[in-house]
């Protein structure tokens, strides 16, 4: 069945990747959690990446509150203008 030919491929996968690779496939962090740790960890000379960060979906940093968008927008935007 197709469900075999599935658990068949995703076991063969496994046993012949390399384990350094292996963490690659999963992790635990939510969109929302991922992309707080991403904006946290750019350099403060990184704007643009930051501010790519909030191109994603509403629901992604709405979790964040106004903790961090609104004092970085607001040290930033003299500088926008």
């Amino acid at each position: 069945s197709l469900v075999a030919i599935w658990f068949v491929s995703a076991v063969t996968f496994a046993l012949v990747i390399k384990r350094a690779y292996l963490h690659t496939f999963y992790d635990l962090d939510t969109a929302s959690s991922f992309n707080r740790k991403t904006f946290l960890h750019l350099r403060k000379d990184q704007d643009l990446e930051q501010s790519n960060t909030l191109t994603r979906h509403p629901d992604v940093y709405k979790a964040w509150g106004d903790e961090l968008i609104k004092p970085w927008t607001i040290k930033n935007w003299n500088r926008w203008e």
